[in-house]
């Protein structure tokens, strides 16, 4: 039987991760002070996806770049917390990340087209900003695309945001396409 060694990264791994954001003229490029950073990094126990979404968090808050400081408290703590905070933040229809997440890790635009009770224009607009906001991946283009969400806790958190009525409604829309 192989072994398998899992580590956590290094504190530095980790603070080059919430302090070195990639340039993208969509981010804020605020440069986060060196004691926000360990305070990140102490917070997310170093975890990448944790690192990621708490930096955007810290960003996103507008108080780095107009010189204030921030209070790292009153951010949500817990990374479940912080992707539907993410989520809710979209200003998009939650039916759509939903329903993909109902759906599987990966799933077809044919799949979900078929299934939700969306416009094609809305369903196309909502799936990109879940691409350009780097939830999902997607591979090839509408209608013969599919769609990936990047991480299993990104699929986690949106599936399990659903209250039970809606989730039992999702699995039948996907039940009915199934069977027919």
């Amino acid at each position: 039987m192989a072994k398998l060694r899992l580590s956590n990264p290094s504190r530095v791994q980790s603070s080059d991760q919430a302090s070195d954001r990639p340039d993208d003229e969509e981010k804020t490029n605020v440069d986060i002070p060196n004691d926000i950073v360990e305070q990140v990094v102490e917070r997310t126990d170093g975890v990448p996806l944790f690192v990621e979404e708490f930096t955007k968090v810290v960003e996103e808050s507008g108080a780095l770049a107009d010189g204030s400081s921030i209070d790292l408290d009153t951010i949500r703590t817990s990374l479940q917390d912080l992707l539907l905070a993410r989520l809710d933040r979209m200003a998009s229809n939650p039916d759509v990340v939903q329903m993909g997440a109902t759906l599987g890790r990966e799933f077809t635009y044919e799949l979900i087209d078929a299934v939700l009770d969306v416009e094609e224009a809305e369903l196309q607009d909502e799936l990109n900003k879940l691409v350009e906001a780097e939830l999902l991946f997607q591979k090839g283009r509408p209608p013969k695309c599919t769609y990936i969400f990047k991480h299993v806790l990104i699929q986690d958190a949106a599936y399990n945001s659903l209250l039970k009525k809606k989730r039992q409604q999702f699995h039948r829309q996907r039940a009915r396409i199934a069977v027919s």
